[in-house]
């Protein structure tokens, strides 16, 4: 008798955790604009180029990433 009902209890546990949980409502994402060098870099003195992706929002307010590369570094 003990095993039934711990078994019941286990099972509408489980339904209550899985009804209960919250999915993201949120659509899919987009990729972000994809930004390729122009060919030909001066190897003696690298620029640095800032690329600034486009702002996204998110559950916890808009994002948006920029990087800073400078040769073939992330400064």
């Amino acid at each position: 008798m003990k095993r039934i009902v711990f078994a019941l209890m286990t099972t509408v546990t489980i339904v209550v955790l899985l009804f209960g949980y919250n999915t993201s409502t949120m659509g899919a994402m987009t990729g972000g604009d994809t930004v390729i060098a122009a060919g030909g870099q001066d190897t003696s003195s690298p620029q640095a180029q800032t690329v600034t992706g486009p702002a996204v929002n998110t559950e916890w307010g808009p994002v948006q990433v920029q990087v800073t590369v400078a040769g073939s570094e992330i400064t």
